[in-house]
């Protein structure tokens, strides 16, 4: 299993290029020495993407209900798990990826769709991830190509963990809507965030399950989430393609985690019956769309 390892006076990241790019680890440089502020990877698990700290989304973001992709006014049927019958988080994130390039502080990976007959997506794409360490700043960057020659509609999306101790994580999310969502998926166009889920000022993590899709973010203004247990701070900067949030707070586990999606969940559907603000996009052929994300640490003294 390859291991391509990033450092500098910052941070600490792993990325497994089998793993469809995941992510494996992101430290960063306390008082104390080095601490994971992204979910760490157990090395027997670096094959699941699943299990790592972070791993990409594409060519989708999160559900499909039923497996259904609207595109073009044709409904294609994908495959789907067996958990709640939907297509979930696109179908990249368990292949192999292409080392392009790989310093010590950066590295380049690349993909193409036409390489796996058994892709769980209609159409023909080509894609890339970039990641990079600048001074305090993780980065992370995706693109995606139509190398097909018809325009269909696609998104992606990044899906990153990150530790969830005590005293618990305080989060601020610059959304001004939240889609209502049942089982994951929406049941209608967004709609006010109801005060007890509205992190627009930043507020602790409670025990509570939450699996909420916030959407209308200030594209201007970052996310932020401070670890009072590691007394650091990150500042989640991404760019406005990203226009929707998914917050993860399973109840009883140490991690939780804080998606930036370029589209809705289940955002084809909604996309097919006129709804706004899915955030889906439709690639023309030869076109790219592409998005970065950024996680800056900082240390604060409680």
């Amino acid at each position: 299993m390859r291991l391509i390892h990033l450092e500098n006076e910052d941070w600490q990241v792993g990325i497994l290029p089998d793993t469809g790019g995941s992510v494996a680890y992101g430290r960063v440089r306390s008082t104390k020495g080095w601490v994971d502020l992204l979910r760490p990877t157990p090395v027997e698990d670096y094959h699941r993407s699943g299990a790592c700290a972070s791993f990409l989304m594409m060519p989708w973001a999160n559900r499909i209900k039923e497996g259904l992709y609207h595109a073009m006014d044709r409904t294609y049927s994908l495959r789907t798990v067996q958990d709640d019958g939907t297509a979930r988080h696109g179908d990249v994130r368990q292949r192999s990826w292409q080392v392009i390039e790989a310093t010590t502080a950066s590295c380049v990976l690349s993909f193409s769709s036409r390489d796996h007959a058994d892709l769980n997506f209609p159409f023909a794409f080509a894609a890339t991830q970039s990641f990079g360490l600048e001074g305090s700043a993780f980065w992370m960057e995706a693109s995606i190509q139509n190398t097909d020659q018809v325009p269909y509609p696609a998104g992606f999306g990044f899906h990153p963990y990150f530790v969830r101790s005590s005293p618990p994580p305080e989060v601020m999310l610059p959304c001004e809507a939240m889609f209502p969502l049942e089982r994951a998926l929406p049941i209608g166009p967004p709609t006010k965030i109801p005060e007890d889920v509205d992190f627009r000022t930043s507020r602790p993590l409670s025990d509570a399950h939450l699996d909420h899709l916030f959407t209308q973010r200030r594209s201007h203004t970052p996310a932020h989430i401070l670890f009072p247990a590691h007394q650091q701070q990150l500042t989640l900067d991404a760019d406005p393609v990203f226009a929707h949030s998914l917050l993860y707070t399973p109840t009883g586990e140490p991690f939780f985690a804080l998606e930036p999606q370029t589209n809705a969940n289940d955002g084809f559907r909604l996309f097919a019956q006129g709804i706004e603000g899915t955030g889906v996009f439709v690639l023309q052929p030869s076109a790219i769309q592409r998005g970065r994300f950024v996680l800056r640490c900082s240390n604060f003294s409680s």
